[in-house]
């Protein structure tokens, strides 16, 4: 008996059950089905484009640059973007480096992307410049995210009239930017006026909906002053980022600004060591990312308790905590010691606030300094310790003792081999993938704290503690070796730079500033824990009967 013709769906509910498929091989599947499925999953493909190396991003922009007319059913392919997001370096020094007309390539996609939404390119490229004009001009009203680099040629090439009259054009007819959220931009110590003026109007026209913006830039103070607008006028930013020599050359950028994150590259120079931010800047800043040196600008000695910021998240040298990695902005031989952590932390008894989430970087974990970490951070819920060395597995086991049990809030506690990963992922602490090592660990823990759910002591996997008060990790443990070397092992040497820091951890002058804090505003009552200042002077005598 012969089949009839196979029953067809109707298009629209094709379309329904094709725009709920999310993985890209599924929606790739049905799009070889058939010409109606073809037509209905290609725009679906191609309207989210998130790449990363070099010769995919060749092949990606090669396709998108294609006649239509040589295409299958004669589709612009380009057409249907409407993210294009490029997450790594393409550099013609690596294999499969770019072509050489990849500038051209990528020009005459974005031409053809009238619905573009969110671009990101982090390379610096010659055609940047008219790459951005392109951008502007093509989709104004749907332009909600922006991340790319400028370059500015100098008056030698050949292509600076042509760049000039890209930037002449838009400040003639300026593109209405009405929807953009985030824009992140890197441009040169030179710029012409035509620049500055497009860049502060494209702030200016998307300042109600700007939620991010990060602005890098080697160019004088007087022209960031003219770019960057007061922060005020952003009523809905959220984060920004800026470098720290700006913080002292416009001191109105924060005046009455309700932004409450921000991330300060690099530090002060020694010109402006001495340079204090305003009272009435950043006035209702919680989150802060920073250098060690710049903490103290935004959290000075006063013994006003009006005019203190509410901070109450702090990461230092921009130590973050991501599963198979992280960062910071360190490598090992630069981690800072714990005198200089130490120090900074100090800090925080001019917050507001208590201190709720601390992320910081060293070189070591070493129990004797960090003893003195809880009596600046009582209140702390979240602590993130990215570690250069490998610690040793005695150390571990004696932070139950040293902090754990010091900190009766903590409930998240991440050791971090963020600095091991950078060389390979398969590099990690010794004892990242001993499960029953760390479940020692764990037991310990308990015994001195009811709280903790979350723990880490390596980025490959985490413990969780579920309703039944089991540990259970988060995904399984990788199977072989770690990989180390003899650098990256802690090993107990006497002649390391952190024995001979103080054996306090911290300078007597910071402690001394620590008495002026408001310290029923940090820890709710009296501030201070007895049992704690006893423990610490036992300590101290056993140390002094050893020495």
């Amino acid at each position: 008996m012969a089949l009839g013709p196979r029953p067809r769906l109707p298009t629209e509910l094709l379309h329904m059950v094709c725009s709920l498929v999310t993985r890209k091989s599924d929606l790739l599947a049905l799009a070889r089905a058939d010409k109606t499925c073809n037509e209905i999953c290609t725009p679906l493909l191609y309207r989210t484009i998130i790449i990363s190396g070099c010769h995919l991003t060749q092949k990606c922009v090669e396709t998108l640059a294609s006649d239509p007319s040589r295409l299958f059913l004669g589709r612009d392919l380009a057409s249907f973007v409407h993210t294009f997001l490029i997450e790594r370096c393409c550099r013609e020094s690596e294999p499969y480096g770019v072509h050489r007309d990849f500038d051209n390539l990528l020009l005459q996609s974005v031409r053809r992307m009238p619905n573009l939404r969110a671009f990101q390119y982090p390379e610096i490229r010659l055609r940047a410049v008219e790459l951005l004009g392109q951008i502007l001009s093509n989709s104004p009203r749907k332009l909600r995210l922006l991340h790319m680099p400028l370059i500015y040629l100098p008056e030698a090439f050949p292509d600076i009239a042509l760049q000039e009259r890209v930037f002449e054009q838009l400040v003639i007819t300026p593109p209405a930017i009405t929807q953009l959220s985030e824009l992140s931009l890197y441009f040169p110590d030179k710029l012409p006026q035509p620049m500055v003026t497009v860049l502060r109007g494209l702030l200016l026209s998307s300042a109600r909906t700007m939620t991010r913006l990060r602005i890098t830039s080697y160019a004088p103070h007087e022209t960031m002053e003219a770019i960057i607008p007061p922060l005020r006028t952003f009523p809905a930013l959220k984060d920004f980022d800026i470098q720290a020599e700006y913080l002292a050359a416009i001191p109105a950028l924060g005046h009455h600004s309700k932004l409450r994150s921000i991330r300060v590259y690099n530090s002060v120079s020694s010109e402006q060591s001495h340079f204090a931010l305003p009272s009435i800047s950043w006035p209702e800043l919680e989150e802060l990312e920073c250098e060690l040196e710049v903490v103290s600008l935004f959290l000075p000695y006063s013994r006003n308790s009006d005019h203190r910021r509410p901070i109450s998240t702090l990461r230092l040298c921009g130590t973050k905590y991501t599963r198979e990695g992280g960062h910071n902005w360190c490598n090992d031989c630069l981690a800072p010691s714990w005198d200089d952590n130490l120090r900074a932390i100090n800090s925080v008894w001019y917050s507001a606030v208590p201190l709720k989430h601390l992320s910081f970087s060293v070189e070591k974990l070493k129990p004797r300094h960090i003893k003195w970490l809880p009596r600046y951070i009582q209140q702390l819920e979240t602590l993130v310790i990215a570690v250069s060395k490998s610690p040793l597995p005695d150390d571990v086991f004696a932070l139950g003792q040293v902090l754990i049990a010091r900190l009766p809030r903590l409930h998240t506690f991440l050791l971090a081999d963020v600095a091991l990963k950078r060389y390979s992922s398969n590099h990690a602490f010794r004892f990242a993938r001993d499960v029953g090592l760390q479940r020692h660990w764990l037991a310990e823990f308990e015994t001195h704290s009811s709280v903790l759910r979350r723990v880490a002591f390596t980025t490959e996997f985490e413990w969780e503690r579920g309703a039944d008060g089991t540990w259970r990790t988060s995904n399984p443990p990788r199977c072989g070796p770690v990989e180390w070397s003899d650098r990256a092992y802690d090993e107990e040497d006497t002649d390391s730079s952190d024995d001979e820091e103080s054996e306090d951890g911290y300078d007597v002058d910071d402690a001394e500033e620590g008495e002026d804090y408001d310290e029923e505003d940090a820890d709710g009552e009296d501030g201070t824990d007895a049992d704690d200042e006893e423990e610490d002077e036992a300590e101290e005598d056993d140390d002094a009967e050893e020495e």
